[in-house]
């Protein structure tokens, strides 16, 4: 059993139960992955489920209130599986191929390959491109003086630094970041991130060398203008209105709640976190449901005695069908030995007989077979309809 804090190597699997279970599914599965035991049915309830799904706001504060570390955030595309942004795990928002939005949890990344659990189709490994293909990509209004606060801390720093280290920057890539960051403005550090996002585009396309190459046209690109960039390579830009005089951006990235374990977990083993919430204390204190006992439960609802003649039944038909095989090759001896046609006769009753005997046993065993389904799906439909609103 993994201790509360402690994260699993694999994610556990939760299958979401109907289409707008996606958001309860995966935070099942982010709090069992840190040892927190959650009942799926109360977490539903806990964020407040409905026919358009569960909001990310929810998540985030549920997620906080049950003990997880909840933070959502947004992060440029290209940043978002870079270990430098300390990003995962994290509840992720993923566009559908019938265009619908979708949570998913990536739980970690082992090389070219990033374990995701889908609560649609289960773990899976996909390739860093085909995940970041399927992430939606969202548009924010934001404060240009928070963005810039943002844009000058270690967590846009160190991924932008790995990035110009990449295209063959060097030393000189912390130099770069220092010298945009000494202006107290936005654009310096824009500027620096679109151009190296143009760079990589253009060395991944083999137009531009890695090295002295690239690093000579990403320093010609942050001298120059903001129109020599192309706006499809600027995370954020200026918004189209500013009503209240305050400046303000438009950031596009990722969308995602960063998960992390339960606070002082490192100090050693603890229970789980107890909410003051009562809907929240029933997802952590309610047992987890065990279908094979709900099973066996429903088959002896009508007591033990039936199961135990369908059990003599069977065992008999079954010692029958033995029976019946020796005194067929009996018969074939004796038929040589019985020379009066009464003799004969009587063996021929005989053997009819018990193979009318085990005929009846056996409708009579299917009969009961039969009986006991039809109880069952009884007891089963009128379980169905208890949980029916």
């Amino acid at each position: 059993m993994t201790m509360p804090g402690r994260r699993k190597l694999l994610v556990p699997e939760v299958v979401q139960t109907s289409a707008m279970d996606c958001g309860p599914a995966v935070l099942k599965a982010g709090l069992e992955g840190f040892g927190i035991r959650a009942s799926y049915g109360r977490l539903r309830e806990a964020c407040q489920t409905d026919l358009d799904g569960t909001s990310i706001d929810t998540l985030e504060g549920v997620a906080g209130q049950l003990g997880l570390t909840a933070e959502q955030i947004m992060q440029p595309l290209d940043h978002l599986l870079l270990p430098q942004a300390e990003a995962l795990p994290a509840l992720l928002v993923v566009r559908q191929p019938n265009g619908f939005t979708h949570f998913v949890l990536v739980w970690r990344r082992l090389g070219p390959l990033v374990q995701v659990m889908d609560p649609a189709l289960g773990r899976r490994w996909l390739s860093c491109r085909q995940l970041l293909d399927e992430t939606y990509v969202h548009d924010q209004r934001v404060s240009a003086l928070d963005w810039r606060a943002w844009a000058g801390s270690e967590g846009f720093r160190r991924p932008l630094a790995h990035r110009l280290r990449l295209l063959g920057c060097g030393s000189s890539a912390q130099a770069l970041i220092d010298q945009a960051a000494t202006f107290p403005e936005w654009r310096p550090l824009a500027r620096l991130d679109a151009a190296t996002r143009l760079v990589e585009a253009l060395v991944q396309g083999s137009g531009v060398r890695r090295g002295r190459e690239a690093r000579q046209l990403l320093q010609a690109l942050v001298a120059a203008e903001d129109q020599a960039i192309p706006g499809a390579s600027w995370s954020v830009q200026p918004a189209s209105a500013q009503p209240d005089g305050v400046e303000r951006l438009m950031l596009r990235g990722a969308v995602l709640v960063r998960l992390g374990g339960p606070a002082g977990a490192g100090a050693g083993p603890s229970a789980p976190p107890k909410s003051a919430d009562p809907a929240l204390t029933a997802v952590l204190n309610e047992p987890p449901r065990r279908p094979e006992r709900e099973l066996f439960r429903l088959l002896r609802g009508g007591g033990r005695l039936p199961w135990l003649v369908l059990a003599l039944g069977l065992a008999l038909t079954a010692g029958g069908g033995i029976l019946e095989g020796l005194i067929l090759r009996s018969a074939l001896e004796l038929g040589r030995s019985l020379g009066l046609v009464e003799q004969r006769l009587l063996a021929v009753a005989t053997f009819l007989g018990i193979g009318l005997l085990l005929l009846a046993l056996e409708l009579r065993v299917a009969g009961g077979l039969l009986g006991l389904g039809r109880r069952m799906e009884v007891r089963l439909r009128a379980a169905l309809l208890e949980k029916l609103p």
